[in-house]
């Protein structure tokens, strides 16, 4: 018998509320997982060069340490991949919510990913002008929802769950130390040639719960510090839940369009 297919959660120790709440997501799947222990940005060695090179990473807005953190916690979950052996895994962010047929879902995507492959389950833009455009060519049937290629990986973000093939994750952490981009920068990962094929999940297969941000992106000093005071005072805490979900909405904006993408297998 098939083993059913297996996530690795990726869980800051210092943040025990949103481990209770991913394993009461993962408990209603039934989908086999095993939480690890992020690496925390404030103990993170950040004068060892060989494990993280902050210029591409100063670049993206807010705190670089925790970003190569982020980074290095999904290097942790990529290596747990090749140590048991497995063709693939799913990998979440501990902020997350997750489908009921989520060991469906991920069956049929482990049946379609080949070679160095990634697929996204939960994904959005990076330009808030434009949004995430998906190719409808050469979709790919998963149960109730498609596999589709994106149009323009410089638009496309997002790691908070996703399946990666084994050929992926050898060939990510072979290469990748130093850090020098976020866990997410997948154009960065494809023209490595670190992955050979991205699609995405249409509709989305995970969405972000309004969470407090661990890694705290945010254009100011000032920002940060109106930031942590809303987060700390009775009322105002609900407002900021409620602003995060805006903007989540906002930053998730996608298009289906009938173009062929010209990242789809093949057209490299």
């Amino acid at each position: 018998m098939r083993d059913r297919p297996k996530a690795y959660v990726i869980n800051l120790d210092r943040v025990p509320e949103r481990k209770a709440s991913i394993e009461q997501e993962l408990a209603k799947t039934g989908i086999r997982y095993e939480i690890m222990s992020a690496v925390d940005g404030r103990q993170l060695d950040l004068i060892d060069r060989s494990l993280v090179v902050p210029d591409g990473l100063i670049a993206r807005r807010g705190n670089w340490p925790s970003v190569a953190a982020c980074s290095l916690s999904h290097l942790a979950a990529y290596r747990r991949v090749l140590e048991e052996d497995l063709p693939g895994a799913l990998v979440l962010e501990d902020d997350v919510s997750v489908p009921d047929d989520l060991v469906d879902l991920t069956e049929r995507v482990a049946l379609t990913a080949q070679g160095a492959s990634l697929v996204l389950y939960g994904y959005g833009r990076k330009r808030a002008e434009h949004p995430v455009l998906l190719s409808s060519h050469g979709a790919i049937a998963a149960g109730s929802r498609s596999l589709l290629s994106p149009i323009d990986l410089e638009n496309l973000r997002g790691a908070t769950g996703y399946y990666i093939t084994a050929e992926a994750c050898g060939r990510i952490a072979g290469n990748i130390l130093p850090i020098t981009v976020p866990a997410d920068e997948w154009i960065f990962f494809y023209e490595q040639r670190w992955i050979d094929e991205i699609r995405c999940v249409s509709p989305r297969a995970v969405h972000s719960k309004p969470f407090p941000s661990t890694i705290g992106y945010t254009g100011s000093r000032y920002k940060a510090l109106v930031n942590q005071l809303m987060e700390r005072t009775f009322g105002l805490r609900e407002v900021a839940a409620w602003r995060r979900r805006r903007l989540q909405v906002f930053w998730s904006k996608t298009q289906v369009i009938d173009a062929p993408s010209p990242l789809a297998k093949g057209h490299r």
